[in-house]
């Protein structure tokens, strides 16, 4: 019988908790609040890929959270590419 265990959870809330915080951001004055909110997006982002694969694999598991936490991985990802993108101001013309 397949059941949902911690790892489907923890595969979805990663990237849930990750991308409410991407945008806060803008809300927070501290800077060194803000450097430490991206260095926790840069390594919690492959790591929540890293677990959302490693619960889809699982053959005793369902794969309902893990698909979600998956999205919101790659969503974060993305999201996070996009952000250094125009940091470093290669979106600009």
């Amino acid at each position: 019988m397949k059941k949902y265990s911690w790892l489907s959870y923890v595969s979805a809330g990663i990237p849930l908790v990750l991308f409410v915080l991407l945008f806060n951001v803008s809300n927070i004055n501290d800077q060194s609040i803000i450097y430490t909110i991206f260095y926790t997006l840069f390594i919690g982002a492959p790591f929540s890929l890293i677990l959302s694969i490693i619960a889809l694999k699982k053959r005793n598991e369902k794969n309902g959270f893990a698909l979600v936490g998956l999205t919101f991985a790659v969503l974060l990802t993305v999201s996070i590419l996009y952000v250094l993108v125009l940091g470093f101001g290669m979106g600009e013309a």
